[in-house]
């Protein structure tokens, strides 16, 4: 190598060096578009702490604070009510009733409610017996003898009942058993749940579709109960590049930090600045924001509130050390060079071979 190439490479290395010397602000900050940076360690102690409690907050809530979108599949989970319903009892199809006429004993018959939820009466035909509580049936029947009998009066009593919660659980039981099924978001925004009309579930959390449900169910069925859970999300990531094992989108499950998802992606490696990852994200408002996080004081330090729950469709970049960059660049300088110097050497043995 000649003199001039080796004074080139050494003025390199110094500058690699320098490079290495010079880093860059560590301070954690947050800054909007156009805007100069919040260097959050200048904030007052009662605010970092209740950056710290807000963040332990969002964690701990999970998923229960997302609202649902389309293409979201959530679980539901179906239980009856063992506690007695108190309210009126309607008869239902299958039901085997009894009709008793307190001063006619000879037209006293046992009936079977039929599948369109009637029955025939002797000599009067038909009438609906379904979804009519006993004793309004009983007055009904009443009134059609009323022209063959002087003030006839009658009793409905059912003597075997078949519950519609245990109907609709044995419908939408699964093979192996559990009464619960996966059912994905519309995507005009509504679920379909057995029995129910659709009901709208975007925007919804999981808690306030769940007391919809819960509502219309008991108002249909009385005693069944359902829990609903976040399956799975869609088209919600976060994308985490960088110095990371495992470079890419991560699933944007509800209640993760900065540090989890760097995790998530097989931790930092050993090249990482991960006093300096950058986030960005938007808030609720969509305005762009970029935080730099120190990640070392959130695990050495606990400072919590430095870390951050990070939204979904956020990036993550952990970028190299100075040193690295360094290294990186002392790498790709020394393959340029031994490259053109072998090059030129193969050109100057051709040529001698040549001229031979």
């Amino acid at each position: 190598m000649t003199p001039p190439r080796i004074a080139c490479l050494a003025l390199a290395f110094a500058a690699a060096l320098a490079l290495a010397g010079c880093e860059e602000e560590k301070r954690p900050f947050e800054q909007g578009q156009n805007e100069a940076p919040v260097y959050l360690d200048n904030t007052d102690p009662a605010a970092q702490a209740a950056a710290s409690a807000a963040l332990s907050q969002d964690v701990v809530r999970g998923t229960r604070d997302y609202r649902l979108q389309p293409g979201d599949v959530v679980q539901v989970l179906y239980t009856t009510n063992t506690r007695p319903v108190v309210r009126a009892y309607r008869i239902g199809v299958g039901d085997q009733i009894e009709v008793n006429f307190d001063y006619q004993p000879q037209l006293n018959h046992a009936y079977t409610v039929r599948p369109d939820g009637r029955i025939a009466l002797p000599m009067k035909g038909e009438i609906v017996a379904a979804e009519k509580r006993p004793a309004d049936l009983g007055r009904e029947i009443a009134a059609r003898y009323s022209d063959t009998f002087v003030q006839p009066s009658v009793t409905v009593n059912v003597v075997r009942f078949t519950s519609d919660a245990d109907e609709f659980m044995a419908a939408v039981a699964g093979p192996s058993g559990p009464h619960s099924e996966n059912i994905t978001i519309a995507p005009d925004g509504s679920v379909t749940l057995p029995m129910l009309h659709p009901i709208d579930a975007v925007g919804q959390t999981t808690d306030e579709l769940n007391r919809i449900v819960d509502h219309l169910y008991r108002e249909r069925l009385g005693e069944v109960s359902t829990t609903i859970r976040l399956n799975s999300v869609s088209n919600q990531q976060i994308f985490v590049f960088g110095e990371v094992q495992r470079p890419g989108p991560i699933p944007a499950t509800r209640g993760r930090t900065a540090l989890q998802l760097i995790a998530a992606a097989g931790g930092p490696t050993e090249f990482a600045a991960t006093d300096k990852v950058r986030v960005l994200y938007w808030d609720a408002a969509g305005r762009p924001l970029i935080r730099q996080i120190n990640l070392n004081d959130v695990m050495e330090k606990l400072r919590l509130d430095e870390d951050l729950v990070v939204p979904a469709n956020s990036v993550i970049y952990v970028p190299p050390t100075a040193l690295a960059k360094a290294g990186r660049f002392m790498d790709q300088l020394l393959r340029r060079v031994f490259l053109f110097q072998g090059s030129s050497l193969g050109i100057q043995f051709g040529t001698v071979g040549t001229f031979k």
